[in-house]
């Protein structure tokens, strides 16, 4: 059965680990804020737990909880969408901190999707999840 993304012709891609362009995703994250000021601070690289990666041509929506290589510092999940511009992939947008310490975080993350696409309009609507 194809769902809607699928109907209209766009290609939801998952880059699998060890790929080439899951790879290009992550560095480019971690070369980002705030992850590149943790890894000065920290003196050590940050790596990434719990990696979801999905990509429709230029855009791609990433999560990911950062860490540092020696387990002693964790932060809690970068979920956001990058999109791919001269040559690197650059963060748009996180979901902020507003979503969750909202009372109601399900209506303040539609609202912040709602936000995203109407600032992003050839960002492919099927590639930012409904649901926060």
């Amino acid at each position: 059965m194809l769902g809607p993304a699928a109907l209209r012709g766009v290609e939801i891609v998952a880059p699998q680990p060890g790929t080439p362009l899951r790879q290009t995703i992550l560095d480019d994250l971690r070369a980002a804020e705030p992850t590149a000021t943790t890894m000065k601070e920290k003196k050590q690289k940050v790596v990434f737990e719990k990696v979801v990666v999905r990509v429709v041509g230029e855009w791609a929506w990433v999560s990911a909880e950062p860490r540092t290589a020696d387990n002693k510092w964790h932060s809690e999940s970068l979920t956001g969408l990058m999109h791919h511009l001269r040559g690197h992939w650059r963060v748009v947008q996180y979901v902020g901190d507003e979503v969750s310490s909202s009372d109601h975080p399900q209506t303040a993350y539609q609202a912040w999707r709602a936000d995203l696409l109407k600032k992003n309009p050839e960002c492919p609507p099927e590639l930012v999840p409904v649901r926060g």
